[in-house]
């Protein structure tokens, strides 16, 4: 089918590719169904989701926190930090709490200067 075939190699879409995108668009609409009716424990499972993403995430860019840490350090309280990474997992964290809590419509210079603001708001530098 040209509708798969991607425009600028010309090379098809694979099937398995296709259908991975279809099960994750199905998935996606019936996670709505579900808030509905069991919001305790969607409320329960978002925690750890976002305490395993921010960890995660982290440790790609090479920011590794000690795991007795981790969940003050994303609970938001200030506290003093041990080193430099605890500072950057903490701003981290409190840039995905904004993007979780208030979804950015538009980007726009003054979303990524106040994203910029809470990743760098624990580290002594500048960013």
């Amino acid at each position: 089918m040209r509708s798969f075939e991607h425009p600028l190699t010309f090379d098809p879409v694979p099937g398995s590719i296709v259908a991975l995108l279809r099960r994750i668009d199905q998935g996606a609409g019936g996670e709505s169904q579900h808030g509905d009716q069991l919001p305790q424990l969607l409320a329960a499972l978002r925690v750890p989701a976002r305490i395993e993403s921010v960890t995660a995430s982290s440790a790609i860019e090479g920011v590794i926190v000690n795991n007795a840490r981790v969940n003050k350090l994303v609970s938001g309280t200030k506290t003093g930090f041990r080193n430099c990474s605890e500072a950057e997992f903490s701003g981290y964290s409190a840039a995905l709490d904004y993007l979780y809590v208030m979804p950015p419509s538009n980007l726009s210079v003054g979303l990524i200067c106040h994203l910029h603001r809470l990743l760098f708001s624990h580290t002594d530098g500048r960013g």
